[in-house]
């Protein structure tokens, strides 16, 4: 018995060391898998959503998609321009079975009898067989067109560098489409908060009248007064989740998320924009036109539409073709035979062609071509008046922000703080309802004015710093 019961506690000595490490190991990991979680469970920042822009936007795989295709028309004006120095050449194989021979039926009408093995007349073989092989190597080269292929290629290369352009004005536009809605989700989420904080101190304020009120020391009205007022306030905070929730479902499809993807963001709405208030001053340097993309943009629609003038005005001047041809030829009695013998025949030729207008098509090509450039000419001078402009008009608007971000913030500051003292004297028995009401919408509207003032101040600030990447929004009057 004693061996017996020693047995079974040293089992389960070893069986509770061994636990031990292993509870201990799994106590460590579940900690760090917290820990993790709460990681990644943090609030999104607007780097973070900047970071996350997704390049599988509708907008930004169309304007891919143009520069892929601009850069194909762009190879093939390539190979065009490499014909002037370079030949084209091509390898072909024929074989011929003549059904029906106009020489044999001419000697039979002669009563000649013809010689299937031509020894007599081997020309005449030749025009009477009924299979033929051609085995035919063939190159050509255009050194001279006018100029025509450079200027395409000018064209094409122009292209390219507006489709690239318009590759960065898009996902500059993107960008700020981030922001704008990391802004205005982030509005909401304040204005959500505003609302929770205003139904909460009238549902303190009902239960207070409503003390009061049993107790006989105010009249009856004011307790129905204060049961209006929160019952006022429940749409708006309502309304005011309805706006978060369509905020956050415009945010989540720029940034890579599903549509029922959870998403909480960062509450630095004020605190971001009180910051930056201070270093406005610093980074407010004007934008010149030159700098701006979509000047450029128009720069290089217009450099391909000149070069587009000068390709259909070389179309008028004369070609220069230069070909060589090495053909074998074969007539074997059956088609089936290609052991010979070969005959060779070599050639050379240049042509020279004048292209003839007598349709008129190539003159109209260039009366389009004209206009196309006149009127890129004329959108680059009207981008040019326009970046200018909007440069000028959002730095007017930028201080204007400023100036309404310090306005708000001085009497937000004051609105709570005469809240604060309507309280207090409404609880001591010295203030009216009327009175605690009226400060109460005061500092809720404050609060409102303060948020969407950083919005918009924030937002203005985004479009100042990222103006030269940005498409132009106004145009001159």
């Amino acid at each position: 018995m004693t061996l017996r019961h020693d047995m079974r506690a040293w089992t389960a000595l070893t069986i509770t060391l061994g636990i031990a490490p292993l509870a201990l190991l799994l106590a460590t990991s579940t900690r760090c898998v917290a820990q993790i979680a709460v990681g990644t469970a943090r609030p999104l920042t607007l780097d973070d959503a900047l970071a996350r822009l997704s390049r599988r936007h509708p907008a930004d795989r169309v304007a891919q998609a143009q520069l892929a295709l601009a850069e194909a028309r762009q190879g093939e004006a390539l190979s065009q321009r490499r014909n002037l120095l370079i030949p084209s050449a091509q390898l072909s194989v024929q074989t011929l079975r003549t059904l029906q021979n106009q020489y044999t039926e001419i000697a039979k009408r002669a009563g000649i009898v013809p010689d299937p093995s031509g020894a007599a007349d081997p020309i005449a073989s030749v025009f009477s067989a009924a299979n033929t092989h051609v085995a035919q190597f063939a190159m050509s080269i255009r050194p001279f067109d006018g100029g025509a292929a450079h200027a395409r290629v000018q064209a094409a290369d122009a292209l390219v560098a507006a489709a690239s352009s318009s590759i960065e004005l898009t996902r500059s536009a993107l960008a700020l489409q981030t922001v704008q809605h990391f802004h205005d989700a982030q509005l909401a989420q304040r204005l959500v908060e505003v609302a929770d904080s205003s139904v909460a101190q009238a549902e303190r304020t009902v239960a207070l009248v409503r003390v009061a009120f049993e107790a006989g020391r105010v009249a009856e009205l004011e307790y129905l007064r204060a049961q209006a007022a929160l019952s006022a306030l429940r749409p708006a905070a309502l309304d005011a989740r309805r706006r978060h929730g369509a905020a956050l479902a415009a945010l989540r499809p720029l940034i890579g998320l599903e549509r029922d993807a959870s998403l909480e963001l960062s509450a630095t709405l004020e605190d971001d924009a009180a910051r930056r208030a201070t270093t406005l001053a610093a980074s407010s340097a004007p934008t010149p036109p030159t700098a701006r993309v979509a000047v450029r943009l128009a720069s290089e629609r217009l450099r391909a539409a000149e070069a587009g003038v000068r390709d259909a005005e070389r179309r008028f001047l004369p070609t220069l073709d230069v070909q060589f041809t090495h053909q074998r030829f074969a007539y074997p009695a059956r088609s089936a035979q290609w052991q010979g013998p070969w005959f060779p025949q070599t050639s050379v030729a240049a042509v020279l062609t004048l292209p003839l207008d007598l349709t008129g098509r190539m003159v109209s090509e260039l009366r389009v071509a004209r206009a196309t450039a006149a009127a890129e000419h004329a959108a680059e001078a009207e981008a040019q008046l326009a970046a200018d402009l909007e440069e000028r008009d959002l730095a007017l608007a930028l201080e204007s922000a400023r100036l309404q971000w310090l306005a708000v913030t001085t009497s937000g500051s004051a609105a709570s703080r005469a809240r604060v003292i309507a309280e207090t004297r409404y609880e001591a028995g010295r203030g009216s309802w009327l009175e605690l009401q009226d400060a109460r919408n005061a500092e809720r509207s404050a609060l409102a004015e303060r948020a969407r003032a950083a919005r918009d101040l924030l937002l203005v600030d985004a479009r100042h710093v990222r103006l030269a990447t940005l498409p132009i929004t106004s145009s001159p009057e």
